[in-house]
């Protein structure tokens, strides 16, 4: 319960600074001149705040064959090594499929948003029945990785309270940095 009312708390202040900072600048697209560099460096904070809002959080579930989810995971910071879906221990979400390769698929961003790339798995990647090398991420897309499908979504951070795949209580997004780096991982 503390750990929530934690939580609760920095949401709280981090309302108050942008608050303040909106007054103080007359609105986050302003900077007033006269604070020279330090307005420079406060533009680059702003900016990869703002990247962080408008790129948001995603989570990934593994569906049964029934549509019931039996493991989730949230997406948040893919860095610049990506995130792993696969059969093998490196990966970030690991799926115990004979079907799923040892590293079946990466989900990285570039400029242009988040989007999942095949990595040569041996049973490929499927959407809507269509076998894809790549793809744009899209709320509430069910893909296959081989025959395991997985359902990827939009996860906002101030959503109700859900359970993550250890039933733990907690805020989508929590514990999660977002940064504003973009992926090495390259678009074909």
């Amino acid at each position: 319960m503390s750990s929530l009312l934690g939580q609760i708390t920095v949401i709280l202040i981090l309302g108050v600074i942008i608050f303040v900072i909106t007054r103080v600048c007359g609105g986050l697209g302003k900077i007033p001149p006269e604070m020279g560099e330090l307005g420079e460096e406060f533009q680059e904070v702003k900016d990869r705040m703002m990247e962080t809002h408008i790129m948001g959080f995603w989570k990934i579930e593994v569906l049964d064959s029934k549509g019931n989810v039996v493991k989730r995971k949230e997406i948040g910071d893919v860095g610049t090594k990506g995130f792993y879906i696969g059969r093998g221990r490196m990966c970030d979400l690991r799926i115990r499929s004979s079907y799923v390769s040892e590293k079946h698929a990466v989900i990285a961003s570039d400029e242009k948003g988040f989007f999942l790339k095949d990595c040569g798995s041996r049973n490929g990647v499927y959407y809507k029945n269509k076998k894809v090398y790549q793809i744009d991420l899209e709320d509430r897309m069910t893909l296959y990785l081989g025959n395991v499908a997985c359902r990827i979504s939009r996860a906002n951070i101030m959503d109700d309270f859900s359970q993550n795949d250890e039933g733990h209580t907690r805020v989508w997004g929590s514990g999660t940095q977002v940064k504003g780096g973009k992926s090495e991982i390259k678009r074909d």
